[in-house]
């Protein structure tokens, strides 16, 4: 268990009951039902439901889920793969399985879709702490979990290579990382604010930090129907307490139906700027025939890789 008590900072364990997690200082955290823990802290909150709303989570679960984004996690896999054994070189001696294990932080992990997607593509144990802002995220993700463990789908994944996949969910804040420090073997933030000093504190030895940002041309076409005038996105800032390793610009074109078109505008932003007389066809009921026809998207992506300048 690598959870910290966000309260005092202390290690987490789970109750004698097993309903919930607790610190030496008695600090309690229970379990919802979907299983995950809230360790957002009411000074933390900006608001009352900080983060993206249901409506943003299921639109993006709905879009997700056929793929669309799926040529980005093979390349981050891909990346995961290639540094494997330098990141996991300070346990590969170990004879224990919990010290075998990939620990991977997925900051900001809304619905799950991408360390859920990246878990089945790494040949390694996991064990995943992911947490997000939004407790209705958190909910779905540890809520979807939840339902593929029960069907076997992500342990017959895994158990065919004869790899282990366990996932710990929690509500929490970025800024405010409640994991303990050097735990973390690979953290991943992907189009989610974070702190670069919370995230190096999380690194373990050789761990590596993944960031993943829209780049120039990502979802193009979108901006462009919303905005009389589209602006690129802005370069990423550079990283000081982080050194890089790697960078990526991963670039393709989804083919969307109207309804996919429908589900993407409704997970990004965008549904919430822009023309707001553009509000006809989210609400159109597409026939059939409307459904055969597809439309180009530009998907566009700069992934980076980190790592602590020190290395150890």
């Amino acid at each position: 268990m690598r959870w910290t008590c966000p309260s005092c900072q202390q290690p987490l364990s789970v109750r004698d009951d097993n309903k919930g997690l607790a610190c030496q200082n008695n600090h309690q955290f229970d379990y919802a039902k979907q299983g995950y823990v809230n360790l957002l802290l009411a000074d933390q909150k900006s608001s009352k439901n900080p983060g993206d709303n249901p409506e943003m989570i299921q639109a993006r679960h709905r879009f997700l889920q056929q793929g669309f984004y799926l040529p980005l996690v093979e390349r981050i896999a891909h990346h995961v793969n290639q540094r494997l054994d330098h990141v996991l070189a300070h346990k590969i001696h170990s004879t224990d399985a919990a010290l075998t294990t990939l620990t991977l932080l997925d900051s900001g992990c809304g619905e799950g879709y991408y360390s859920r997607e990246l878990a089945a593509l790494i040949e390694q144990n996991i064990a995943l702490y992911a947490f997000d802002i939004s407790k209705a995220a958190v909910k779905k993700a540890a809520g979807l979990h939840k339902q593929a463990s029960a069907q076997a789908v992500l342990q017959h994944a895994h158990s065919d290579k004869g790899y282990d996949f366990t996932a710990f969910f929690g509500v929490a804040s970025s800024f405010n990382i409640p994991v303990q420090a050097n735990s973390i073997d690979v953290a991943l933030s992907v189009f989610a604010p974070f702190d670069e000093a919370s995230v190096l504190a999380t690194l373990a030895p050789n761990g590596i930090f993944i960031r993943v940002l829209p780049s120039n041309m990502h979802l193009q076409q979108l901006k462009s129907e919303i905005y009389q005038q589209a602006n690129e996105h802005k370069a990423p800032k550079p990283l000081l307490q982080l050194q890089k390793i790697a960078q990526e610009h991963v670039t393709f074109t989804a083919h969307l139906t109207p309804t996919a078109y429908t589900q993407l505008r409704a997970m990004t932003p965008f549904n919430f700027s822009g023309n707001k007389n553009d509000s006809s066809s989210m609400n159109h009921q597409h026939t059939p025939q409307e459904q055969q026809a597809t439309q180009p998207m530009t998907c566009d992506f700069i992934l980076e890789v980190f790592t602590r300048h020190d290395n150890r």
